[in-house]
């Protein structure tokens, strides 16, 4: 049995919000496992149920989310958020893929995130913006492949679609690191993004018409190099980073 709780309050979202989570996980034997979480804040109320089931042909996983929320007007809005992942590791190629697979949700669920900052346009009459707001389906890959002293080399992508005729986003990532036998770890990356959100002003009664769309094509390319100086606890590593991101809207 584990479980876990957290306490606190939310920034730079909108008004900001107290919350908490509660989340546990029990064994029922070596093979499945029981999820459930909760999380609670000011009219926003969330219960996730899952279970997690091992065997010989890899992690299968199922959970499902039931949200309630209030905006501004007193009126709740309530929906359901279905996902499915599988995970496996293949020992004699060293390759693992992990396919968190997809979701599914209903018109009424709504992230915590997405509602703080909701509440807060339609009460100053601001331009909501959200990326993540009316997502209908996500599906999302990633592999992960090892060579040896060669390094490993991964991929992930994610592919999202929206309700509200808002264009689908699509991430993808090429990434490779090693750790040499001096200690020295070298990663580097390369991501693909393409996001979009809607501009109009929100209201009770939903997006001030016409419906109007801008997105952002990003490409970003990262190194990292981290050199151990000593095995002494009162030396730190050295940590060099280099982070170059190309945003074409």
């Amino acid at each position: 049995f584990k479980y876990n709780f957290d306490l606190g309050r939310t920034r730079d979202l909108g008004e900001d919000t107290n919350f908490a989570n509660i989340t546990t996980q029990y064994g029922l034997n070596n093979a499945i496992t029981l999820n459930n979480g909760f999380r609670i804040a000011e009219g926003y109320q969330s219960a996730m149920f899952g279970t997690a089931y091992t065997n010989f042909w890899g992690a299968f996983g199922t959970e499902a989310t039931y949200s309630r929320s209030k905006l501004l007007d007193d009126q709740y809005i309530d929906g359901w958020m279905f996902g499915a992942n599988y995970s496996k590791t293949f020992q004699a190629t060293n390759t693992t893929i992990a396919l968190a697979g997809y979701r599914f949700s209903t018109e009424g669920y709504r992230d915590l995130t997405d509602i703080i900052a909701l509440r807060q346009s339609l009460k100053d009459g601001t331009t909501f913006q959200s990326t993540t707001y009316n997502e209908q389906s996500r599906a999302t890959l990633v592999l992960n492949q090892t060579f040896g002293q060669l390094g490993t080399f991964y991929l992930s992508g994610s592919a999202s679609q929206y309700r509200d005729e808002k264009p689908d986003d699509y991430q993808f990532q090429l990434g490779y690191g090693k750790v040499f036998n001096n200690g020295v770890s070298l990663n580097l990356s390369i991501a693909r993004q393409k996001n979009s959100y809607q501009t109009n002003q929100y209201t009770t009664s939903g997006y001030t018409p016409p419906k109007t769309f801008e997105g952002t094509n990003e490409t970003t390319f990262g190194l990292s190099v981290s050199i151990p100086l000593s095995k002494a606890k009162s030396i730190k590593d050295i940590q060099l980073n280099y982070l170059n991101n190309s945003n074409q809207n």
